[in-house]
């Protein structure tokens, strides 16, 4: 394990409470209790402002992150509660010592696809179920969300214990499979922006050290980067061989406001998100994404920019990168309550010098969300995406989900 001895772990936990407590006299106003409780039971942990940062996109999710910037009322924080929405280390839950959180829903997913050269066809995917559990004891908890559709097997997508060194500045510590906090990927649309698609990171073992104070936050994470290439003469992904292992390390830092945030990261190395394996021990290409949203009275606005500061070079990407290129994406977003419990999203997202990524260079989607009945959501969607040559891929989703 990386992070070696107990020295490096103090002076960095030092380095995020200095920073934050120079830095506080910038922020105004004060975060919303999550759920009013009466003066005399335990008070509720105050939960960050960027919301559903790497929670998996369902209909339940989305609408309930609507409600809880809108109204965060004790009937919205209900609803938020059972939907779970958030994922920070730990989620934010009333301030108890010891708790255990299981909520989750059932997801039915319907896709018309169609293209120049084919027209359209109706595709049901499988329906799947997913989960979020959370178990704490006084100040270590477990956290883990799960996932299994009908033809595969039950899979994990994060999991990791956290340990809580301070309430008051909600200082944490937690380690596992998670994801970097590297970018903020805040939209409301079930397709992936583009600036998800360049950036997103994760990583099975993955040291994370946050703190909270007033209106700022901070994060400093490090975690193994590994490198696998497929077996020769084998296609089945599961035999694979462990080209290398690297430490890496990245920072987050954000100014969190009740009319929006605005958020600076840094990483060590962007090529281990998915669009640049495999990278055959690729020298480290650092990435940088700034990050901002507004909430205005009915209607919201948000903006992403994510880069990488080195050049690929030619010959990187086990030979794919035939030419110089540094990649880059953005996106902006904005929106519209159009009722209690239902919002209009529009996305524009483009990618640039990233065609030697076989990532597409435009996205534009337009969603609707709303909750149809009681735990009953559903997500309308369509989008159209275009490669590097211009050719378009036009698709419309359906997403209804029960939640419990």
């Amino acid at each position: 394990m990386f992070f070696r001895g107990g020295v490096k772990c103090k002076r960095a936990c030092a380095l995020i409470l200095g920073c934050l407590a120079s830095a506080s006299t910038l922020a105004t106003g004060h975060a919303d209790d999550y759920i009013k409780l009466p003066s005399n039971a335990p008070q509720p942990i105050p939960p960050p402002k960027v919301f559903n940062r790497f929670q998996p996109k369902t209909p339940a999710t989305l609408v309930a992150t609507r409600q809880q910037r809108v109204t965060p009322s004790a009937d919205t924080a209900t609803k938020i509660d059972r939907a779970r929405i958030e994922t920070d280390s730990p989620i934010p839950v009333p301030n108890q010592d010891t708790f255990l959180a299981i909520s989750g829903g059932l997801v039915a997913p319907f896709v018309l696809e169609g293209s120049a050269a084919d027209g359209g066809r109706l595709d049901s995917d499988q329906p799947y179920f997913y989960s979020e559990i959370t178990a704490q004891f006084k100040r270590f908890g477990l956290y883990t969300t799960l996932w299994q559709d009908t033809e595969s097997q039950l899979d994990f997508d994060e999991y990791y214990a956290y340990w809580i060194l301070n309430k008051r500045h909600n200082i944490q510590l937690s380690y596992g499979s998670q994801y970097a906090y590297f970018g903020s990927y805040d939209t409301n649309l079930l397709s992936i922006a583009l600036t998800e698609d360049l950036g997103s990171l994760s990583s099975d073992q993955m040291l994370m050290l946050s703190a909270e104070t007033n209106n700022l936050s901070a994060r400093v994470f490090g975690y193994r980067g590994e490198a696998y290439d497929y077996i020769e003469g084998n296609d089945d992904d599961d035999d694979e061989e462990l080209i290398y292992e690297k430490n890496r390390y990245g920072v987050d830092f954000s100014v969190n406001g009740n009319d929006g945030y605005l958020g600076i990261s840094w990483v060590s190395h962007i090529a281990d998100a998915d669009p640049f394996i495999p990278h055959d021990g690729l020298r480290s290409i650092p990435g940088l994404a700034t990050y901002a949203s507004y909430e205005g009275d009915g209607w919201w606005l948000g903006a992403e920019y994510i880069q990488a500061l080195k050049h690929l070079e030619e010959g990187d990407l086990d030979g794919d990168i035939t030419w110089p290129a540094k990649p880059s994406a953005w996106h902006i977003e904005i929106g519209l309550d159009t009722g209690e419990e239902s919002a209009l999203a529009l996305l524009w997202s483009q990618s640039q010098n990233a065609e030697q990524l076989y990532m597409d260079s435009e996205l534009i989607g337009l969603a609707y969300q709303a909750n149809l009945w009681r735990s009953l959501y559903g997500i309308l969607e369509a989008s159209r995406t275009k490669d590097f040559e211009g050719a378009p891929q036009k698709l419309i989703q359906l997403e209804l989900e029960y939640s419990f």
